[in-house]
């Protein structure tokens, strides 16, 4: 440990396209990375490592966290911890990210994946209800949900797939085909970013710009958007889940959403059958774009202090 009063983290989020590096004492340090992704992981991590090092300025790393695209194996007590499982991602597959950057920085390493990793730094840092636990659902390149509650990520013996979960078709999508190569209506499949290509040919933004899509697309996305967090509502019952990710900077579609899932819910739960309710319960997040290396930062305190988080 540093004898600095507070300990040194580096922390990694490790997206799909690039790789977020940041290194400091503080969950929002000034020094901050930003390397693309290639399909080789060691040099993509060799050049994490590079900027690691110039970013400490000599300093002794206390502790590593890293936020990744999944799947990976997300149990401490597991061999094949930190193991990067099957992935459409070119040459990923079977990294081992505990092995490679652990023994490189002689520090301990926490490791989770970037959206609980976002769901821990909403908890903790951000401006949310969090009595009942929170739910943060990332909708873009894939869709994955982190759940914490009582402040520590929830995962069985792998991380949750909400994204894979089947979806109701909409009625004018019968159509569709799913995008996701696994499952035939999914909700990454149905909703994701490269789903809303491939069936208006253009992004969300540019969708909603174009006056020949732009009622189609509320409408649809919505659904299936209140569909995920009907399920989110069912299973897990937190006080807050925050939508984050490309596909949900749109305002307008987060408004749609909430009327969606008001719709959905049927009055099941009469102390969200009013619109402010809903609003307090589908939230933006207060962290974006950092969310997921802020919580790279937590994971990283968290193995330099045997799970404290302060």
């Amino acid at each position: 440990m540093n004898e600095s009063a507070k300990p040194v983290i580096a922390a990694i989020e490790a997206g799909g396209t690039k790789v977020q590096v940041a290194v400091g004492s503080d969950w929002a340090p000034s020094a901050y990375r930003t390397i693309h992704t290639t399909n080789d992981p060691i040099e993509t991590m060799a050049q994490a490592l590079a900027a690691i090092d110039e970013c400490s300025a000599g300093k002794a790393i206390d502790g590593i966290g890293i936020a990744s695209f999944g799947p990976i194996e997300v149990n401490p007590h597991s061999d094949h911890y930190g193991v990067i499982g099957v992935t459409p991602k070119t040459g990923w597959q079977g990294f081992d990210y505990r092995n490679f950057l652990g023994s490189r920085l002689e520090a301990p390493v926490a490791i989770d994946t970037d959206v609980n990793a976002a769901a821990l730094a909403e908890y903790h840092l951000g401006n949310h209800s969090t009595e009942g636990g929170l739910a943060y659902a990332t909708i873009g390149t894939g869709i994955g949900v982190g759940i914490v509650s009582e402040g520590s990520v929830q995962n069985g013996s792998r991380h949750p797939e909400i994204g894979h979960i089947p979806l109701r078709r909409h009625p004018n999508d019968r159509a569709f085909t799913s995008v996701c190569p696994f499952h035939p209506d999914c909700a990454e499949g149905f909703a994701s970013g490269p789903a809303v290509i491939a069936r208006w040919g253009r992004s969300l933004s540019d969708s909603l710009d174009s006056s020949a899509h732009r009622s189609e697309v509320l409408d649809v996305m919505g659904d299936y958007l209140g569909q995920i967090a009907m399920s989110i509502v069912l299973h897990h019952q937190p006080s807050t889940i925050v939508l984050g990710g490309g596909v949900m900077e749109s305002a307008e579609l987060l408004t749609v959403t909430r009327k969606a899932l008001k719709r959905q819910l049927g009055g099941y739960f009469p102390e969200l059958d009013n619109g402010t309710a809903i609003e307090q319960l589908l939230a933006p997040p207060t962290l974006a774009p950092v969310s997921g290396t802020a919580g790279a930062f937590l994971l990283g305190l968290q193995a330099a202090t045997n799970g404290k988080i302060s």
